[in-house]
Formats: C-alpha cells, sequence, structure tokens
C-alpha cells in the first residue's frame, strides 16, 4: 500500500517498528541481531556520499513496572554501532522532555525535533478500564544527528495502528 521500495519489520503478525525506504537499505539489523531485543531496528540507507545514512528505530516499553529503565540502562551498548549522519526514531512511551529522551540523546548524540506532536491517541490504564486521552499524546519522536536539517515536519495516519507516523524532509551532508 506504500510507495516505498523496502521496508523492514520486527514482526509483522505481532506489529513493532517498521521503516520505509525509498533508497537502497545497505545494512539491516533486526532487534536479536543487536543482541535479544526485537523492538529496535538498525538500518544504513545509501544516500550518495560517503557514509551511509544510519537510522535506528526503537519502541521503548511504558515507564511503569521498570521496564523502560531497564532497556535505557541496557542502551548505552548500542553506543558502539552509532556513527554519524544518523537519525533515531520511533515510540518512546514517553514525553519529549523526559528523562527517556534524554537518555538516548545522550548515547548517540543526536537531538529531538523541535515541536509538539500528538502522535498517541489511545488510552491510559488496562484492560477495561481505559481512559481516554481526549487530545493524545506526545510519545514518538525523531531525534538526529549535528548537521543534519529538518523541514515540513508532520505527522501522518498509519492505518491499522493507534499511533500517527512522524514524516519529515531531511538535509543530510554529505
Amino acid at each position: 500500500a506504500y510507495p516505498h521500495r523496502y521496508a523492514f519489520a520486527i514482526d509483522k503478525l505481532r506489529g513493532g517498528p517498521m521503516l520505509w525506504s525509498r533508497m537502497r537499505l545497505v545494512e539491516n539489523h533486526a532487534g536479536n541481531h543487536l543482541g535479544g531485543h526485537p523492538n529496535h531496528i538498525q538500518i544504513a540507507v545509501d544516500i550518495g556520499g560517503s557514509r551511509p545514512l544510519q537510522i535506528f528505530a526503537l519502541h521503548l516499553d511504558w515507564p511503569l513496572i521498570h521496564g523502560q529503565a531497564m532497556q535505557l540502562r541496557d542502551f548505552d551498548r548500542f553506543a558502539k554501532r552509532v556513527h554519524h549522519p544518523l537519525v533515531v526514531l520511533g515510540d518512546f512511551n514517553a514525553a519529549p522532555w523526559s528523562a527517556a529522551v534524554a537518555r538516548v540523546e545522550t548515547v548517540t548524540g543526536t537531538r529531538i525535533l523541535g515541536g509538539l506532536r500528538r502522535t498517541w491517541r489511545g488510552g491510559v490504564g488496562g484492560g477495561r478500564r481505559l481512559i481516554p486521552i481526549p487530545f493524545g499524546l506526545s510519545i514518538d519522536h525523531m531525534l538526529v544527528s549535528p548537521g543534519i536539517g529538518a523541514a515540513q515536519v508532520e505527522t501522518f495516519d498509519v492505518p491499522g495502528s493507534d499511533h500517527l507516523g512522524i514524516r519529515a524532509v531531511l538535509k543530510v551532508p554529505l
């Protein structure tokens, strides 16, 4: 349904991060290749420069019951795999000003793209006691390494998901 030539998902039946690219993928690693993290994808895209653009997609757990804290403590080991230019994006399950976003920025050397984009329209709580969030939450983010410019940052509807996607036009130095 999408006009992109390449797609990659962790598990097409259960969901997880997915990246689409109109450009050729030169590396493609899923969570299990990154040491047992089924919610991370690392790819590199050929942008015609001396280095490919590295893209790291992640899905952090909710900050309840220490799941997110454990993921963030373990996140340091990914610093060895990071090179610039780099884009980090995904479902952080955290606000733009949170410690989780700050930790990912520190480890990867990226900065969050400014602006408040409400990307999740679900509710909070569990089971049948879901409390709706009328205007949504800003929990999906895109971070870029220094030197990458961004324009036209916007959300878009993703069929079958309770999250909105984030789309941006990036200017990456070659």
